[in-house]
């Protein structure tokens, strides 16, 4: 009950934020229909193509994970896979996560550990790929100090609490003071990251690669959109701008970062020249895409995935 009140309540706060992002920005909402209304729709569905490619990118990185721990099956990791990536975005992360390790240890019988560690791998190779591009952009792009330091401090937590996961050690005081089921699982987790260290490394450049992959694709897709309003932006600030915003929408905790992102893609947009109404509406075009064909394709997923 407490976990349905929590998913509720943070749905709500990014509703609330997302509706407000009018109000923020002192929009004409005469003027945004107007816009919305200007957009060249071949090159909208152009973008959704474009997005369409995320998917086999996505999945193939973590087949890669899965892989080294005795998995084969490409196609029933990539409906798992795409029916979690669904559940994070209805949901708070932490359910589309349990979730994931559920259903690969039904359907593989992989243990609690290694799903740990290709969860681990995942969270790890999108938080320094999508880190790099913010940091990058920060000092060279955005140059405003009220941006800057926060950012930063954001950054630096996200990184360091990555390699704090990988190498720290926990007093053995500590972990004899916790339940023995809690303290089993960080000493069996543990033994597993210090055996598998190399390893993790190894896969973790391939996983950065492709998480680069799937960031230059939005930030394609993005690129497309602006054209389709008559408007040019650089495709690294745009790729900066999307790591900007998927950043602080992971750490917001709401459902796919439902208002948290898409107020963070705004006011970046307005703050390298995008005239705000513009800047709303791509945003606003981004996230129906991206959301309702994450849904739809995680759907369909579960299906096939529970098809005998």
């Amino acid at each position: 009950m407490v976990n349905l009140t929590l998913k509720l309540f943070s749905l709500i706060i990014g509703i609330f934020i997302f509706v407000s992002i009018f109000f923020f920005f002192n929009l004409d909402f005469e003027k945004f229909i107007q816009t919305m209304k200007g957009a060249n729709i071949k090159l909208v569905f152009l973008s959704f193509i474009i997005f369409l490619f995320y998917f086999p990118v996505y999945s193939y990185r973590v087949h890669l994970f899965t892989k080294c721990m005795g998995v084969s099956s490409f196609k029933k990791v990539s409906y798992i896979t795409f029916a979690s990536l669904a559940l994070n975005y209805i949901t708070p992360f932490k359910l589309g996560i349990p979730g994931k390790i559920y259903l690969f240890n039904r359907h593989f019988d992989l243990s609690y550990t290694k799903n740990i560690l290709i969860t681990f791998m995942e969270l790890f190779t999108d938080i320094i790929t999508f880190s790099i591009i913010s940091f990058i952009g920060i000092f060279f792009i955005i140059k405003d100090t009220n941006y800057i330091l926060p950012l930063v401090l954001i950054l630096f937590l996200l990184i360091s609490s990555s390699f704090f996961i990988l190498h720290f050690r926990l007093p053995s005081f500590f972990i004899k003071s916790l339940p023995s089921i809690v303290s089993d699982k960080i000493i069996l987790f543990k033994k597993s990251v210090n055996k598998s260290l190399n390893l993790i490394y190894k896969l973790s450049f391939v996983g950065l690669i492709l998480a680069l992959l799937t960031l230059i694709i939005q930030a394609l897709m993005l690129m497309i959109l602006f054209n389709g309003f008559d408007t040019q932006i650089g495709f690294f600030i745009l790729a900066v701008i999307v790591s900007i915003s998927y950043l602080l929408g992971f750490i917001s905790m709401i459902p796919g970062g439902i208002g948290v992102k898409d107020l963070t893609m705004t006011s970046l947009f307005i703050k390298v020249g995008i005239e705000p109404t513009m800047a709303l509406s791509v945003t606003l075009i981004f996230r129906f895409i991206t959301f309702f064909t994450i849904i739809f394709i995680g759907i369909i997923s579960f299906y096939f995935m529970n098809r005998k």
